[in-house]
């Protein structure tokens, strides 16, 4: 499912698929020592005005606005652009933006939807088990169940990857599903419980890697950047490596990288062409600079 980075792209992608996709599993034996189970996963991306949920769902899992739903597991619905609301008989009455997720518990009545002037793209994921009960139950409180993740690649990422998973039933892909789901939960925990400040910094962090990744081609101040967000260089720079694991520069350098290896490997596009198109300064240096990191030269790699 490919994605063009602007906001009405992200709202409504560009794609071959259907506007809406989803799938019921049932709990598996074979499954049930890993403590965690992916009972459902899919995706709706809800226009302005469309009726709301899409899709067909069985009567265990049906939403009704009015009398709300229970569930007898767990899910994320995490709504990745557009706005709403949401109700549980815990929490009252909240107000959905995107990049908010919204947490349902078992046994706990809640209705949600978006805007009609707005619509919203949805991804969800539900889950049981032991160690779901575990988790949810100490991890999270049914009374505060939105977490503002914001609009994050990363975590959109992380569901896509479940719903090609279940598209294509590779062997193992049921706990793998399961692995991914925790690292989901693991995500939304850490946000969950990050302070005001922590939060100021991880969200400029992750302007700077989204502005990097759209202007590839564009050389990256972290003066200015961190000037323009109200925080010294010093701090911007100590912030960016401790949640990427990279400075800034280094970081530009790997995702310039990645870029030309697919276009190394997926095209005929003289290596000149994707150097530039890389940002690098020049095609020798970009020769150089890919044969230092990946073994081989770029012409190499069509041979």
């Amino acid at each position: 499912m490919q994605r063009i980075d602007t906001d009405i792209n992200f709202l409504f992608p560009v794609t071959q698929e259907p506007d809406h996709f989803e799938r019921y599993f049932a709990l598996s034996e074979s499954n049930k020592p890993w403590g965690i189970q992916v009972t459902t996963l899919g995706y709706q991306f809800i226009r302005p005005g469309q009726a709301y949920p899409a899709g067909r769902h069985p009567e265990s899992h049906h939403l009704n606005q009015k009398k709300g739903r229970t569930l007898q597991e767990f899910q994320m619905v995490y709504v990745f652009s557009g706005e709403g609301s949401f109700w549980s008989e815990e929490s009252g009455k909240v107000q959905i933006d995107e990049g908010s997720l919204i947490l349902l518990f078992k046994e706990v009545r809640h209705r949600y939807r978006p805007d009609g002037k707005t619509g919203w793209s949805e991804y969800w994921v539900g889950f049981d088990g032991d160690y779901a009960d575990h988790l949810m139950g100490n991890l999270f409180n049914p009374k505060h169940p939105v977490v503002h993740c914001r609009k994050d690649p990363g975590l959109l990422q992380l569901f896509q990857e479940c719903v090609r998973l279940s598209q294509h039933e590779h062997i193992g892909f049921q706990p793998i599903m399961t692995a991914k789901t925790l690292e989901i939960l693991a995500r939304v925990q850490a946000r969950s419980n990050t302070s005001t400040d922590e939060n100021r910094y991880a969200e400029a962090v992750r302007k700077a890697c989204c502005l990097m990744s759209e202007r590839l081609q564009d050389s990256f101040s972290s003066d200015s950047f961190a000037k323009e967000y109200g925080m010294s260089q010093t701090s911007f720079r100590r912030h960016f490596k401790r949640i990427t694991g990279l400075a800034p520069n280094q970081y530009l350098l790997e995702l310039r990288l990645r870029k030309a290896q697919s276009l190394v490997t997926s095209t005929n596009l003289p290596i000149y062409t994707i150097a530039r198109e890389c940002g690098f300064e020049n095609a020798l240096y970009f020769s150089r600079f890919y044969k230092q990191r990946t073994g081989s030269a770029p012409s190499e790699r069509r041979v």
